[in-house]
């Protein structure tokens, strides 16, 4: 009884690398998404207190004078 005999491939296989671009691409993609959205969240205003009838002297150290 006689055996077939494959032939031996001539080189290695390439490894097809175009799954882990796409991947980055995607995890890139998500994070400008995400950054996107806490950039352009809406602020909330804040409203400074004003010492305009207070005498400096009272006021506890330390001070910052604007």
């Amino acid at each position: 009884m006689r055996r077939s005999v494959l032939p031996q491939p001539s080189r290695k296989a390439d490894l097809d690398c175009s799954l882990a671009i796409v991947n980055i691409v995607l995890l890139l993609i998500l994070f400008f998404l995400g950054t996107g959205q806490l950039l352009n969240s809406p602020s909330y205003g804040t409203d400074l207190s004003q010492t305009t009838e207070l005498d400096i002297d009272n006021l506890p150290r330390p001070i910052l004078v604007i």
